[in-house]
């Protein structure tokens, strides 16, 4: 239902002679006997997506799946590698809860694989460079965040909507390595999410799994690892990241 067939991808095959690491893989992708090694890592790809899709209610095949999908994203050359695949494509184009069931599950590690699947998202996102990818990977959370702003956080729905949005922007902030992610993150979600985290807190702050998904979240974007929370100097963005942080603070005092 959805998924790419096998086989449908581009060529992944670079151009560049591979490096004596590339040419150990080759190795061992030959000695498998599957086919080429863009063949199997299409077919371990897919078999990943349809994991997501298929076993929403399994807590164990769902955070195995997201490992194994994390590490390939992680790996530089491997990431670029997915971007070419039709199933990841798909992913990233279809990443909502009508698609994947796993994201409505009501599992207590639901927190841990929401975050963990966007944070991957966002990553592979970055890999292409795009601006406009990433507002256009982002546009659904902007749109619900604008929608939850204008709402009554005293309803249990909308309390709900909010928690899922900020659990998939933890992992995205999670993913922010570097002044440039970090200030795509800022740009995209300023000021739509602090207004809307700080009408959550004042208004439903007393609802345990609200308050700690917001301030998950707000704790993990000024956090300022690897020096990443960097501005132009002509920039107000940092006073506003120090605004909004006491906003939020006092909203929840």
């Amino acid at each position: 239902r959805g998924m790419p067939p096998i086989g449908s991808s581009t060529s992944l095959i670079s151009a560049a002679a591979p490096s004596e690491k590339q040419q150990m893989y080759l190795r061992f992708f030959e000695r498998l006997g599957m086919g080429r090694h863009t063949t199997v890592i299409e077919m371990i790809i897919t078999r990943l997506g349809l994991n997501l899709r298929d076993w929403a209610n399994n807590d164990k095949v769902i955070g195995n799946t997201l490992t194994t999908f994390t590490n390939f994203v992680c790996g530089y050359s491997s990431g670029r590698m997915l971007l070419e695949l039709d199933t990841v494509k798909y992913i990233i184009d279809n990443h909502t809860e009508q698609n994947f069931q796993f994201l409505t599950s009501k599992s207590p590690k639901i927190s841990e694989h929401r975050a963990q699947f966007f944070r991957a998202l966002a990553r592979l996102i970055w890999l292409q460079d795009g601006v406009a990818k990433f507002e256009k990977f982002m546009s659904g959370h902007v749109r619900m965040l604008r929608q939850c702003a204008q709402a009554d956080f005293s309803n249990g729905q909308v309390q709900q909507a909010m928690i899922s949005v900020c659990r998939d922007l933890l992992g995205v902030a999670k993913a922010a390595h570097n002044g440039r992610t970090y200030r795509m993150v800022f740009d995209c979600l300023h000021p739509t999410l602090f207004e809307a985290m700080e009408k959550a807190l004042a208004t439903a702050g007393h609802v345990p799994e609200l308050s700690i998904a917001v301030l998950q979240l707000m704790s993990e974007l000024v956090e300022n690892k690897t020096q990443r929370i960097q501005f132009n100097h002509c920039s107000p963005s940092g006073i506003l990241l120090f605004q909004y942080t006491s906003r939020l603070c006092c909203a929840y005092v």
